[in-house]
């Protein structure tokens, strides 16, 4: 997969080497210590280049790019450095697997990503091996959260920055294409978010380019990094080493949450099979013989509670959507109870087999009706008050709710979930990130 056709490679001199053979040679330190192998095993995957047209760094999250002005600044160590850097945005897989983020907020989604994969390179203790590059975002607060965590915090931070006035950092995101970050990016050169007093900078190192991966090429990719991450898991093992966790967590696949969508309602909506000779069987009707067929008996409700706090909205609630509509065409349920909540419920709407096949009304009533703060033990509270006897529930939500929801609700609920990493499905029920294509 390569960039547009103005990326032109040259050797330029830096600090004695051609940039070319100084990203050589950074190459050859991140595969030779047992503490950058499984990092450096994604530079088997995609294209690593110098070229002339990019200010820093950048991936477009198979192939990384090293701007040959960028490098005439750097030491070896720092070179090391932004080879990890761009190694591991393309190993997690940041841009294929954050798609909804890069169009919420370009910039903020760059910061968070960067905070993560430098706190990973941080940890590696390794400072006979990397030196920081002017410009790298790291913050201790940061260490053990995920992307979307970081995404989070600096986004609510954003949001109350903006509601006080104080519109300063932060206003360039949001471009399509995921394109922000790099040197001077900043309106006002100190682009960031102040949050309980402290500034966190959102203008980043490197950039992020727009990824025109297919799902046939993130498929690819996954299993490349894979086999790459597992034979470096044996190299390191080997060498008396072992991987990071959040390395492990990058190799392994993530579940297809549409697909468990369809199990788990399919599952919970089939009644009790049973044989009546009222409906028989035509297949057999020409040699007179009559054959039993089954049918089934089922309460016939789904459950749908749709959080509508805000931050659920997006390409990740249109896919849900399209997703859902998809199974109860093939469910077909008697009733679908669609309940909007925020704080409390919202609204109801009841919808009829008619209804729901309406593909315009069924989208229509599930756009979100609300938008305060977040409380799911108001649904709990009103399924148990209305006494409401349904198949099963699907709870779709950002998993930003309260911090003991009460959830007594007894029928099968499958939780989806946008954001939130940490969310715990209150009660048992089963929990899946949703993320969109």
């Amino acid at each position: 997969m390569n960039m547009s056709n103005n990326l032109s490679t040259r050797d330029e001199t830096v600090s004695g080497y051609p940039a070319h053979i100084l990203l050589r040679m950074a190459h050859i330190k991140v595969l030779n210590d047992r503490r950058t192998y499984a990092i450096g095993a994604t530079l088997l995957v995609g294209e690593s280049e110098v070229v002339d047209d990019v200010p820093t760094a950048c991936t477009d999250g198979i192939n990384k790019y090293y701007g040959a002005g960028f490098l005439a600044e750097l030491t070896l160590k720092q070179t090391t450095y932004l080879v990890l850097h761009e190694c591991l945005h393309v190993l997690k897989m940041d841009l294929m697997r954050h798609k909804d983020l890069i169009e919420e907020d370009a910039q903020l989604f760059n910061a968070a990503a960067d905070y993560v994969v430098n706190g990973i390179i941080e940890s590696l203790g390794a400072d006979d091996l990397i030196e920081q590059p002017p410009g790298a975002l790291v913050d201790a607060k940061f260490d053990g959260w995920d992307v979307r965590q970081v995404y989070e915090f600096l986004r609510k931070g954003k949001q109350q920055q903006q509601q006080q006035g104080g519109q300063s950092g932060g206003q360039s995101g949001g471009q399509s294409g995921g394109q922000s970050g790099g040197q001077g990016n900043g309106q006002d050169g100190e682009s960031g978010v102040t949050v309980d007093g402290k500034r966190y900078s959102t203008e980043t190192m490197d950039e992020h380019v727009e990824s025109k991966a297919t799902p046939a090429d993130m498929q690819e990719v996954a299993e490349q990094i894979k086999a790459a991450v597992i034979q470096a898991g044996l190299m390191a093992g080997v060498n008396g080493g072992s991987l990071p966790q959040a390395i492990k967590n990058a190799a392994a696949p993530e579940i297809d949450w549409r697909q468990e969508l369809d199990d788990f309602v399919q599952v919970a909506m089939l009644g009790d099979d049973d044989i009546t000779f009222r409906k028989y069987d035509r297949r057999y009707v020409t040699e007179e013989i009559y054959y039993p067929t089954t049918y089934t008996e089922r309460v016939g409700e789904l459950v749908i509670a749709m959080d509508t706090s805000g931050s659920t909205y997006g390409p990740v609630l249109d896919e849900f959507t399209s997703a859902m509509y998809r199974l109860l065409d093939t469910v077909r349920p008697e009733r679908v109870r669609i309940i909007h909540w925020d704080y409390v419920v919202q609204g109801v709407d009841v919808l009829t087999e008619q209804d729901y096949l309406d593909e315009a009304a069924f989208t229509k009533a599930l756009k979100p009706k609300g938008g305060g703060g977040t409380r799911v033990g108001a649904v709990s509270k009103y399924i148990e008050e209305y006494r409401i006897e349904a198949d099963c529930c699907v709870v779709f939500t950002d998993g930003y709710v309260e911090s003991d929801p009460q959830w007594t609700v007894r029928m099968p609920t499958l939780w989806l979930v946008t954001r939130c990493e940490t969310f715990v499905p209150p009660g048992g029920g089963r929990m899946v990130k949703v993320r969109a294509k």
